[in-house]
């Protein structure tokens, strides 16, 4: 097994970690409405806490996909850039995912601060919701078209 595959294999593994905190950060927008009082702050500072260190491992997950994407890319004859490119569906929502992913991140810095300095923050609220919605869509498209791919690899 050569490097690009133990990589790929390793995009893929924590990718689905990455998809699986998204969905335990997802299910925030259905708590936030039903827990009240101490128990609300609790999970509002883990939602928060776990929303900043997410970026963090997103980028784990995409470094490790651009790695297995430039050596495989360079064992086939093809340039850094052609390589690094997304060249299939998987990698064009990936990217997707990743810009979205980074504007949900912005927004929720957004929230937090706005929530600090006392000013109104419930559209940012809203289109951090909406902007997690479309994610978890996109998410779950960009895994099940990584599995099809990881099936052609292995």
């Amino acid at each position: 097994m050569n490097i690009s595959k133990i990589l790929m294999i390793a995009h893929a593994i924590s990718a689905l970690i990455m998809l699986l905190l998204c969905l335990f950060q997802y299910k925030w927008k259905k708590n936030g409405k039903i827990l009240k009082g101490f128990e609300r702050e609790k999970y509002l500072k883990r939602h928060e806490e776990l929303g900043q260190k997410s970026l963090f491992i997103l980028s784990i997950v995409i470094l490790l996909a651009i790695l297995g994407n430039l050596i495989s890319g360079l064992n086939s004859g093809f340039s850094i850039f052609k390589s690094i490119t997304p060249r299939s569906p998987h990698g064009i929502f990936g990217f997707i995912g990743a810009v979205l992913f980074y504007y949900l991140w912005k927004l929720g810095i957004n929230i937090q601060k706005r929530k600090n300095t006392k000013e109104k923050w419930s559209n940012q609220k809203i289109k951090h919701g909406r902007a997690a919605d479309i994610i978890m869509i996109i998410g779950c498209i960009h895994a099940f078209l990584g599995f099809l791919q990881l099936l052609k690899i292995i």
